[in-house]
């Protein structure tokens, strides 16, 4: 298990795992799968060390589709069975 000083992403969720990562201009990508079939609330959190200014839910194109509320630097998130869900986080 990595070190939390070392960690930049905590996903609650033990059935949805981080399957792509992008780093662009400030802007992160990242997609998760939902693994076991099951609907349920994840919530992402960001190290400390990222300021996140947005996060978006998008398309597997871009296109931002949704904007969820961020919290102390975490998203909660509903994610379908066997889904995947793609974001793009802003930092500041």
């Amino acid at each position: 298990m990595l070190l939390e000083e070392f960690s930049f992403i905590k996903i609650t969720s033990e059935n949805v795992v981080l399957t792509a990562l992008h780093l662009e201009n400030r802007r992160l990508y990242l997609r998760i799968n939902e693994t076991v079939g099951k609907v349920i609330g994840v919530r992402l959190e960001m190290s400390r060390k990222f300021k996140v200014k947005e996060i978006w839910l998008i398309d597997t194109l871009g296109k931002r589709k949704e904007k969820p509320g961020i919290e102390k630097n975490s998203v909660m998130l509903n994610i379908g069975e066997f889904s995947l869900g793609t974001l793009e986080i802003i930092l500041d």
